[in-house]
């Protein structure tokens, strides 16, 4: 696979940022798979879509069964760590009452037609791949412009002759030099 911005050569399919210009490559394989379409769930498939209604449906009666599994341990616990059996009916009491309010918010407020994006709409797919395009990747290049940078004056040009260099060598060498 290549990167579609710099189009380096990438090791594996795996990756998810380009080594070269940092552009974020999750979902790329997706869309090569599909030539060039995003991988939405079409009509024409026959498959039975969850709608937002159904998975809070599902949401609320997966809590509640949860809660019905677990709450003879909760009891269990509760009773060797001495705690009141009221806090814990109490607490009991709320999550039940939370997994039925969870269960009537999606009947009641949810959609039941479930979302499918038409595989030729072009505009939603450079939406969805404009708003992830610069998560997570590189800055932009920083370099200093030209204009920061003035030309030389005259009269503070320096001669190598009077710039003075010392090192250890020298410093050593003047000092046999003495002697």
């Amino acid at each position: 696979m290549y990167c579609p911005k710099c189009s380096q050569q990438q090791a594996s399919e795996e990756i998810r940022f380009c080594s070269r210009c940092g552009f974020l490559l999750t979902g790329i394989a997706q869309v090569i798979e599909n030539n060039g379409l995003l991988p939405v769930a079409s009509k024409q498939t026959g498959e039975k879509l969850l709608t937002p209604r159904k998975k809070g449906v599902k949401q609320g009666i997966f809590a509640l069964l949860l809660l019905v599994l677990t709450s003879p341990i909760l009891l269990a616990i509760g009773k060797e760590m001495e705690l009141h059996p009221g806090v814990l009916f109490m607490t009991m009491f709320i999550l039940f009452i939370s997994c039925i309010i969870r269960i009537i918010y999606a009947v009641m407020f949810e959609t039941n037609e479930p979302f499918v994006a038409e595989q030729n709409d072009f505009q939603t797919a450079q939406n969805i791949l404009a708003d992830k395009r610069n998560i997570g990747s590189l800055p932009p290049k920083q370099t200093n412009p030209v204009s920061d940078f003035g030309p030389p004056v005259n009269g503070k040009w320096r001669d190598s002759k009077e710039l003075v260099f010392s090192s250890i060598t020298d410093v050593t060498t003047k000092q046999l030099d003495k002697k």
